[in-house]
């Protein structure tokens, strides 16, 4: 005889994240999917100002993906515009979004309706940084390992970021964009590069940081970014495992380190900074950057490879993990 559990155990679970004052209560079915697409791969979020929720996903077909604020389905954007890896998203304030092609190695600009605006970088041209896309035949040449082994180098993206011999231009493999209060755009180069650029309001570049390692001002895959209130940015380097925060003219302010999982993604609100960690937790820091709060533990159901909130205190995880908990997880502030 055969006993089957319930397949919607996670789902029913009253499963409650706390921690130093700050507590969550965890909901899988938040966001109401067409069935259609019901499991498509979710990268990254982000709310406008009418509290609409817009995640970007790998299906070509519905790359971008739009909820209202009780996690209604309203529509998809930007068909024919982006290939199958679609990367960051970023609402601008002026209810733009630009959207992160990781493999074309460009950040798109469209409008509410899903039009292209305009560009940032070059379509199909990744910048020369030294990165090798075929990291197999790589290992066996600088370690040699027998290139007849069984290896993907999409399962292997720190292999592939030793391969970065230098810092350069937008882009090569960019994770994301954002817009800042004074209209500057910064962009976490990271997968095949090892860079921040910041562009002016027209698109120009104005600055390039970084260069590939771990010493303090350098990165391993600089991934999620945001900007405080207080015009500090803060950037998710992920694969050191800590956080950077600089001023917007590029000047190092800080490091944190020992954040454990993976830092993936970065969201503030007035008061506090909301770090993602791909591994499975979430760290809280308030504005003089100290840590107050970390919820979840190693492969714990938040494995935040984005994340975002709205204006109530919730928080809401892109985790990439659909077979899981599901592809938007809410935690509701209790």
């Amino acid at each position: 005889m055969d006993i089957y559990g319930n397949k919607y155990r996670t789902a029913e679970a009253d499963v409650v994240f706390s921690n130093r004052g700050f507590s969550y209560k965890l909901d899988c079915g938040w966001a109401k999917w067409p069935e259609y697409l019901r499991k498509s791969t979710v990268v990254s979020g982000c709310f406008d100002c009418r509290g609409n929720l817009y995640v970007s996903t790998r299906d070509i077909n519905n790359p971008i993906i739009v909820f209202d604020a009780n996690g209604n389905y309203q529509q998809s954007l930007g068909q024919g515009l982006f290939s199958d890896d679609l990367h960051g998203i970023f609402v601008t304030p002026r209810n733009t979004v630009l959207c992160t092609d990781k493999k074309r190695h460009i950040v798109r600009e469209i409008d509410a309706d899903g039009q292209l605006l305009r560009d940032f970088g070059v379509i199909n041209h990744p910048s020369d940084t030294g990165y090798e896309q075929d990291v197999c035949s790589w290992l066996k040449r600088e370690y040699g390992i027998p290139n007849d082994i069984h290896f993907n180098a999409a399962f292997s993206p720190v292999d592939g970021l030793r391969t970065i011999k230098r810092t350069g231009a937008p882009f090569n493999q960019p994770a994301k964009m954002i817009e800042s209060s004074t209209g500057d755009f910064f962009a976490a180069d990271g997968y095949g590069n090892a860079a921040i650029h910041k562009f002016s309001a027209d698109g120009t570049l104005t600055k390039t940081w970084g260069n590939p390692g771990n010493n303090d001002g350098e990165f391993r895959l600089p991934h999620g970014l945001w900007i405080d209130r207080m015009e500090r940015l803060w950037l998710a380097d992920r694969e050191n495992s800590r956080i950077q925060v600089f001023s917007t003219a590029g000047e190092l302010l800080a490091v944190i380190k020992d954040l454990i999982y993976k830092p993936a993604d970065i969201w503030a609100n007035t008061e506090n900074v909301f770090v993602g960690e791909v591994d499975g937790g979430i760290t809280i820091l308030d504005m003089d950057m100290n840590i107050v709060s970390q919820l979840g533990y190693e492969n714990s159901p938040l494995m935040a490879h984005g994340i975002c909130g709205d204006e109530q205190g919730n928080l809401y995880i892109q985790t990439l993990n659909f077979h899981k908990t599901g592809n938007i997880l809410k935690l509701i502030r209790v």
